[in-house]
């Protein structure tokens, strides 16, 4: 009887703890590759930042201009 219980308890909490390693690795993994996605994505941005050319001329105003704006 003992042999019986301690044979299936011993192998659900193997399989617990492989499950829960398992998963922490597919979470490092994704995090991992999360972080990568995003240091891509902002370097775009900073690439389209850079090469934009926005419409208009951009300069301050000056003089009595700039106390109403």
């Amino acid at each position: 009887m003992r042999d019986a219980f301690e044979g299936f308890y011993g192998r659900r909490k193997a399989e617990h703890q492989k499950m829960e390693r398992r998963h922490a690795r597919e979470l490092a993994e994704f995090g991992a590759r999360q972080k990568a996605e995003a240091d891509a994505f902002g370097k775009k941005l900073q690439e389209m930042a850079q090469s934009a050319k926005p419409a208009g001329k951009l300069v301050r105003p000056k003089g009595l201009a700039a106390m109403f704006s």
